[in-house]
């Protein structure tokens, strides 16, 4: 019967904005700063690894509303200590982020929670009535880095 949820018009899907935009702002009110890797701000050595005396760069941050949907951590003892580990889904509201101009790619920051996540996979198939030109979300898929490891905060080591 041909394609499937074709009788969703455009104003259905700006109905559901609209809706998105209100429960984003006024219920859900879940903050999140993403940091976009700085790829012409990283120094590489020889393998095409971030430089172990700089390490990877960012760009100042950027505030974004979303749902978060985490797991428990477990931590993992081994002959080094303990090590925490983390999952954590970010969703994001895709018209949100073209207004920003913000779109997350693998290896940017998540900042939630007074933790980092870095981002292993993003998935923005998520069509409003089925059509591919109406996309709802963006979600990534994170996982929770040593504040060690990065470049965006003087950990004083």
């Amino acid at each position: 019967m041909g394609s499937f949820g074709r009788y969703f018009s455009k104003r259905d899907f700006n109905l559901v904005h609209s809706f998105n935009s209100e429960l984003f702002s006024d219920l859900i009110q879940s903050l999140c700063v993403i940091y976009k890797l700085a790829p012409t701000e990283t120094s590489l050595n020889i393998y095409g690894e971030a430089s172990s005396q700089r390490g990877k760069v960012y760009y100042t941050g950027r505030t974004i509303e979303c749902l978060v949907e985490f797991s428990d951590s477990t931590t993992n003892y081994d002959d080094f200590g303990p090590d925490k580990r983390k999952t954590v889904n970010f969703r994001f509201v895709e018209r949100f982020m073209q207004q920003l101009n913000i779109y997350p790619e693998t290896g940017d920051i998540i900042q939630w929670d007074n933790q980092y996540f870095e981002v292993t996979n993003n998935v923005q198939e998520q069509y409003v009535g089925g059509q591919q030109d109406k996309q709802m979300a963006i979600i990534c898929e994170t996982f929770l880095v040593r504040l060690s490891n990065l470049n965006i905060v003087d950990v004083g080591i």
